[in-house]
């Protein structure tokens, strides 16, 4: 496959029972991946990346695409192991990602660039902010303490996922508020840069994340959700570095 980047858009359709925390009902989710997947294809097409998406519930490819973008599309469907359910969709998207990422690694170099999104989700400036990333490397945001990194969005390359975050999914329980794949990846994300194998890059500009939360079924922008989020982001990257090149 003649391609340095690729787009993983993670899916669900039709979540088990025992999946905490699923607000939405499998078609209003089916409702709100068509048009997000169309949208990602066009953001593929643009900066130059393949499509893949990784459905991890048995919906088929037929019933997310139209039939003139089917071929457009690399699509996984991935069975993660049973256990995984009960943990929650942190531990299923780890498991999701560490399964493409082999699939992947056969097809291409090991630095080609993955940039991961939430299939559901449409961000507007993605054409702005999705790049080709350097090996050892990721884009992300993370919180001010650097504690949680936000999992909607990452760009890093195969090799760098293989070295600093498999099996993710054995740490993250949905159950427990500090084990949720947010906290997991922020701290392998620290792991990383303390052995000095990692290099941690923000954004171009802050990603625009529009669409509704899964778990809860908030809309994301409003002030609940990235409107507070986006703003308080702004101020960590203008003041931010200011405080944290002193030294006490």
């Amino acid at each position: 496959m003649n391609t340095d980047s690729f787009i993983v858009l993670t899916a669900a359709v039709n979540p088990r029972k025992e999946v905490p925390f699923v607000a939405l009902t499998p078609e209003v989710r089916l409702s709100l991946y068509k048009p997000a997947l169309k949208n990602w294809l066009s953001v593929a097409e643009q900066i130059g990346s393949k499509l893949v998406v990784v459905e991890t519930t048995g919906e088929p490819l037929s019933s997310l695409f139209d039939v003139l973008d089917q071929d457009k599309v690399l699509f996984y469907s991935f069975t993660p192991p049973s256990e995984l359910h009960k943990l929650g969709k942190g531990a299923l998207e780890s498991a999701c990602m560490d399964y493409v990422v082999n699939q992947l690694e056969v097809l291409v170099n090991a630095d080609a660039t993955i940039h991961k999104a939430t299939g559901k989700l449409i961000i507007p400036n993605a054409e702005k902010i999705l790049i080709t990333q350097n090996p050892n490397s990721i884009t992300i945001r993370r919180s001010m303490d650097r504690s949680t990194s936000d999992t909607r969005v990452f760009s890093t390359t195969l090799k760098t996922w293989q070295q600093n975050f498999t099996s993710m999914s054995s740490e993250t329980d949905d159950a427990d508020p500090q084990r949720y794949l947010e906290h997991v990846l922020g701290n392998r994300i620290i792991m990383g840069e303390y052995s000095k194998q990692l290099r941690v890059q923000r954004f171009r500009e802050i990603p625009k994340i529009e669409g509704v939360s899964g778990s809860d079924g908030t809309r994301y922008g409003g002030f609940s959700k990235d409107g507070l989020s986006n703003f308080l982001s702004y101020i960590e990257a203008k003041f931010l570095p200011h405080f944290t090149r002193r030294k006490i």
